[in-house]
């Protein structure tokens, strides 16, 4: 199964993101039970370039309850990439199973007012 697109809302460089969150639901309508489930989420400008900003479960930036899936908010001082159009992912990892679910792309606009 391919994971499904949908982009973040935009960020301002240096201003505290999120929280965020995603709820997961079967094809019958119902909620998908995440519980014991790791999670990550990476941002970068492309594959195999470096983490700019990620949530994890393992440093709790992540949480996952049920079927929904929270990224905490980031401080403005992990959010100062330069303006543009990033790409993110998010893996949920149970045993030695991985899947991607959801992937798109994190747009960060520039600020204006310094501080």
């Amino acid at each position: 199964m391919n994971p499904a697109i949908y982009n973040l809302p935009t960020g301002y460089r240096g201003d505290t993101y999120g929280p965020i969150i995603f709820r997961f639901y079967n094809s019958s309508g119902s909620g998908i039970n995440l519980s014991g489930v790791a999670g990550a989420l990476q941002v970068r400008e492309g594959q195999n370039l470096p983490i700019l900003v990620q949530w994890l479960t393992t440093d709790n930036s992540m949480s996952i309850t049920g079927n929904v899936v929270t990224l905490l908010p980031k401080s403005g001082s992990c959010m100062r990439m330069m303006p543009g159009n990033y790409s993110y992912d998010l893996q949920l990892i149970s045993g030695s199973s991985i899947r991607t679910y959801v992937k798109g792309s994190l747009p960060i606009e520039g600020d204006i007012t310094e501080i």
